[in-house]
């Protein structure tokens, strides 16, 4: 089993394993048995365990995940979570430093009510792969790995991989303490009192009028019409008035189509699924839609012969892809020697821009950026040895760049 975790886990840290949402519903697992505390950034320390009668939602990330990333920066910027009734913690399993952890705290998700932590071992990871082996129901290993855990601290709902706000802000309310919506008024709703108006109804005195109305003097009517074709069963059914269809469809008047066009519906909807359990399945990955620079693709394992699709994914940082691709094709049309990016969600290049800058020494890249909620200019101008600008893996962030190129 470990060797399969860190095998799984290596390939998540090389995010060779795209991320896909899984949820497995009424796990109710008692999560006191997986009891564990981490290092908390601001101090202090992170429990696995719901406390004060909250809801606890944990959060097991890596600091490389574009996916969990994305999850973070929605659930910080979330409504619910201002309200301070569930505890959202973030766990970093890939043994990063308190520091590494704080900066990525700031850079993504500053002034946010996630509690971060890390524990620098391999503790927490382990204790992912635990919450991933009871609720995981995909076929996938993707991270985030997240834990919804109830106000009574049992396990409810497990997810891996991106998870918007939204849809956390679904299961809230099954995570909700029981009892608090109870009010002290249902025991006494439960007990005879209710309203005084029970018990006066339960009397045989509800008004003088209810034994006249039972008497014949409810209307000159009814008797009227009661003397005629109306049998008793048309005042007990109290269907009168309705279309005399509701108790015919009961009766022989149905049509018989409509009887006969049930059974018929169960069998073609019968067909289709007898089809596919005999149909010798051959997937293959089908794109859904592609990756724009703001949101990853969606890709589906999709079968060839008939059509059944077993699940869908976001491709991991597809969206960071096309983001260098568009910037390449800034720089490589630019006309008036200026390209001008603007982007508020990365904050770095890879080797392919660089090499596009290399291609057009003629043009000034300028780049609007934000960071850390800030937003700040940065100004290549045409010409500069790129080749300073960015690291042995190829890669230049907008900070570090400024800095080299301001000589800070």
């Amino acid at each position: 089993m470990k060797r399969k975790r860190m095998l799984i886990l290596l390939a998540i840290l090389l995010l060779v394993i795209p991320a896909i949402p899984a949820s497995a519903a009424g796990l109710a697992y008692d999560n006191a048995q997986l009891n564990a505390v981490f290092n908390c950034i601001d101090g202090g320390q992170i429990s696995t365990q719901s406390e004060g009668g909250k809801p606890k939602i944990l959060i097991f990330f890596t600091t490389t995940c574009g996916n969990c990333r994305n999850t973070l920066i929605g659930i910080s910027s979330s409504e619910w979570i201002k309200s301070g009734e569930t505890d959202v913690c973030a766990i970093e399993i890939s043994q990063k430093t308190l520091e590494e952890v704080r900066q990525y705290r700031d850079t993504n998700c500053p002034n946010s009510m996630i509690r971060f932590g890390t524990d620098e071992s391999s503790n927490a990871c382990n204790l992912a792969f635990e919450y991933f082996d009871i609720g995981w129901e995909s076929g996938n290993a993707g991270t985030p790995f997240i834990a919804l855990v109830d106000a009574n601290n049992q396990l409810q709902y497990f997810r891996n991989g991106y998870t918007s706000s939204g849809e956390i802000e679904n299961y809230l309310p099954d995570l909700r303490p029981e009892t608090d919506p109870d009010d002290p008024q249902p025991p006494d709703d439960g007990s005879d009192s209710d309203d005084p108006q029970p018990p006066d109804d339960g009397s045989d005195s509800d008004d003088p009028q209810p034994p006249d109305d039972g008497s014949d003097s409810d209307d000159p009517q009814p008797p009227d019409d009661g003397s005629d074709p109306d049998d008793p069963q048309p005042p007990d059914d109290g269907s009168d008035p309705d279309d005399p269809q509701p108790p015919d469809d009961g009766s022989d008047p149905d049509n018989p189509q409509p009887p006969d066009n049930r059974p018929d519906k169960e069998e073609q909807e019968a067909t289709p699924d007898e089809g596919k359990a005999a149909c010798n399945h051959v997937g293959e990955m089908v794109t859904v839609s592609d990756a724009t620079p703001v949101s990853d693709a969606v890709a589906a394992y999709q079968c060839i012969k008939c059509g059944t699709v077993y699940k869908y994914e976001a491709v991991a940082n597809s969206a960071y892809a096309a983001f260098l691709k568009e910037t390449e094709d800034i720089i490589l049309n630019a006309q008036q020697g200026e390209a001008v990016i603007n982007t508020r969600l990365w904050t770095s290049f890879h080797k392919s821009v660089f090499e596009a800058m290399k291609s057009r020494p003629d043009v000034t890249v300028t780049v609007n950026y934000f960071y850390e909620g800030n937003e700040y200019v940065l100004t290549i101008p045409a010409g500069t040895d790129v080749d300073l600008l960015m690291d042995e893996n190829g890669f230049g962030g907008f900070r570090y760049m400024d800095k080299v190129l301001n000589k800070q």
